[in-house]
């Protein structure tokens, strides 16, 4: 099957119709998580019912920039949860930054998308998609992009859910974490216990 060719500049149908279902995907899994930390008392109804609203848009807008847009504001109201759900833990999420992360959730959001975007380009490898082509994500800086688009759909289910198992279990804890080059870097013991599960 030949795989459809995503242009810069351009909503092409074939596109546009791949991006919304990464959008859409990533929304399920959002929500599913969300769910499953509602059912154990964790406050969730709020970025519930607000990335439910904003996944209904999906369906409503035509262009790329559109959905990215969305695509952003549901991961913003689902970043608010987790303080809820890794309430006690000492860790807070305040605001997602990267290169360097600023705190430790950050830190440990980045490293476990890391791997989540290498194990996707690994399967990817295995099939005659094109890692160049994106469909949500596109741009001249990368040189690969369809790894980033597959892996939206996965990080709530397992980063997410990984992080939260690994904190809520205090299997990592802050003491994991030291001060490097204006950020938070990750000990190594710490890595292992991620890239062992």
């Amino acid at each position: 099957m030949q795989q459809l060719l995503p242009k810069n500049g351009e909503n092409n149908s074939g596109r546009f119709t791949l991006a919304r279902a990464f959008v859409q995907g990533a929304a399920a899994n959002i929500l599913r998580v969300l769910r499953y930390y509602g059912n154990r008392g964790k406050e969730m109804a709020h970025p519930i019912d607000e990335i439910a609203k904003l996944e209904q848009r999906t369906d409503l807008v035509a262009t790329i920039p559109e959905l990215m847009a969305i695509e952003g504001n549901i991961r913003e109201h689902y970043y608010q949860a987790f303080d809820a759900i890794l309430e006690g833990s000492g860790f807070v999420f305040g605001t997602r930054t990267r290169r360097p992360p600023a705190n430790q959730l950050n830190a440990l959001i980045s490293f476990g998308n890391s791997l989540m975007y290498t194990s996707v380009m690994g399967e990817i490898y295995k099939t005659h998609l094109d890692p160049r082509l994106g469909y949500l994500h596109t741009s001249n800086q990368r040189r690969f992009s369809l790894n980033l688009d597959v892996a939206e759909i996965f990080k709530p289910i397992v980063v997410d859910r990984l992080i939260f198992t690994l904190v809520g279990k205090k299997v990592i804890t802050l003491k994991d974490f030291n001060k490097n080059q204006g950020g938070i870097m990750m000990s190594d013991r710490a890595r292992k216990e991620c890239r062992s599960l």
